[in-house]
């Protein structure tokens, strides 16, 4: 349980920070979507059936683990309420890691491998 609440903190509170200073080394959203080709500005485009599906992801999946805990609650409401909670720290985590992976084709235009990137930008822009 330890290292699981470790790394929702780190998820929660140091990719935030990450995508602050990112934008703010840009100059802001407004810049950050100048500076972005405009094959990245929309998604009405071939693969938007792509991106549909992968939306499906974002919404926690009710995998056997997730039905155990949450048979395990005291009611329904509590079971309700604690998957909205997920869902909503899921879709706040997906929006950040998109921004930061635009960003980084921003800041990072000459990146070769681009599994690198949050790697870069955590070790280039991340305060010490």
């Amino acid at each position: 349980t330890f290292t699981d609440v470790l790394q929702l903190i780190v998820l929660i509170v140091a990719f935030p920070i990450l995508l602050i200073s990112v934008l703010g080394d840009i100059g802001g959203l407004h810049t950050l979507i100048e500076r972005l080709p405009k094959s990245h500005l929309t998604i009405m485009n071939e693969h938007l059936p792509r991106y549909l599906f992968f939306m499906i992801f974002i919404v926690p999946t009710l995998a056997p683990h997730h039905i155990q805990r949450l048979l395990m609650m005291k009611n329904g409401n509590q079971g309700v309420k604690a998957y909205q909670n997920v869902t909503l720290i899921c879709l706040f985590l997906a929006i950040v890691v998109v921004f930061l992976g635009l960003s980084a084709k921003v800041l990072l235009p000459d990146l070769k491998q681009y599994d690198d990137a949050l790697l870069t930008l955590i070790i280039n822009y991340l305060p010490r």
